[in-house]
């Protein structure tokens, strides 16, 4: 059972925030770090800030043109890597959410059937409060 490293962490997060393909992202999720028991075992459960499920809600009506969605979230945090992921029920449609707390920047894949192999991803980013008031 082997640590993830700084490198590899660094990676996803990067990849996060600038990969063009989001299916690249969340195969090298799957692949490092879901498969890593080292790195499932810190998961912890976490409820999601509003400000994400508010992010979300705000992506799934731009994108899908449906603004009265339920969510039900089943969200695990690793804390020391600041990644929240898991999946998340919409309107009883399994997705998958991956999140970095301290970038404010992730993923939520649906998939346009369930048990589909055509997924649908999004960006998902927030900009920090103090950043978004303007000057006039």
């Amino acid at each position: 059972m082997s640590a993830i490293t700084v490198e590899q962490m660094n990676r996803l997060k990067r990849d996060l925030a600038t990969e063009r393909v989001l299916d690249n992202v969340m195969n090298l999720f799957f692949t490092e770090f879901v498969t890593n028991q080292w790195f499932m075992s810190r998961g912890r459960p976490k409820a999601v800030p509003a400000d994400l499920e508010e992010t979300v809600q705000e992506a799934v009506t731009m994108a899908f043109g449906r603004s009265n969605c339920s969510f039900k979230w089943f969200a695990v945090e690793v804390p020391e890597f600041h990644i929240l992921h898991g999946p998340v029920y919409i309107d009883g449609k399994q997705c998958i959410f991956l999140w970095a707390s301290d970038i404010l920047t992730g993923i939520l894949s649906v998939p346009a059937e369930p048990g589909g192999d055509d997924i649908h991803y999004l960006r998902l980013s927030i900009t920090p409060a103090p950043m978004r008031e303007s000057v006039n």
